[in-house]
């Protein structure tokens, strides 16, 4: 597959088999993640895979949005650990791992996988049951979790055009 096809194809998948990843995918995935830019080359990102089914399940109980989560074979957990930013903006590092997490859905994608990125901003609380379950130190930030596994549906459907010219400014606002 083309780079910028597959960046172009790429579409959220919410609907697993069930299976497990063949091996070596999910080590592919995370050699993706970590080959992304990050602020000052710090790598700020701490990468947690959880294939394990009752932890999946735990999690997916916090989340109103994780239903998936029963089918997946893998939730990724992509976190920051702020020890290596302290004197940098904050942001950086959410800019950081933000990247990485984009490309494990391209890297899933990639291999024929689907994949949903699972956003942790609903409450503190929230956060806290997936670190308690998932046994995060509470220093380390959660930036956001994604979904992986293999797609459900018979015939992939075609992604939604997402190209928007009025959003495009050139020169000045």
């Amino acid at each position: 597959m083309e780079l910028l096809e597959g960046i172009l194809n790429r579409r959220t998948v919410r609907k697993f088999t069930g299976e497990k990843l063949r091996g070596g995918q999910l080590e592919q995935i995370v050699r993706a993640a970590m080959a992304a830019p990050s602020a000052h080359d710090r790598k700020p990102w701490r990468i947690l895979t959880v294939e394990n089914e009752e932890q999946r399940l735990a999690v997916r109980e916090i989340g109103r949005w994780w239903k998936m989560l029963d089918k997946a074979a893998v939730l990724t957990v992509m976190c920051a650990d702020p020890s290596v930013m302290t004197d940098m903006a904050a942001e950086l590092e959410i800019n950081s791992c933000s990247a990485a997490l984009e490309n494990m859905l391209l890297a899933a994608h990639a291999l024929g996988l689907g994949a949903v990125w699972l956003g942790l901003c609903e409450s503190e609380e929230e956060t806290k049951k997936v670190k308690d379950i998932l046994g995060i130190p509470q220093d380390i930030h959660i930036i956001g979790m994604a979904a992986i596994g293999v797609i459900k549906e018979a015939e992939e459907k075609k992604p939604a055009e997402r190209y928007d010219s009025s959003k495009w400014k050139k020169e000045v606002w």
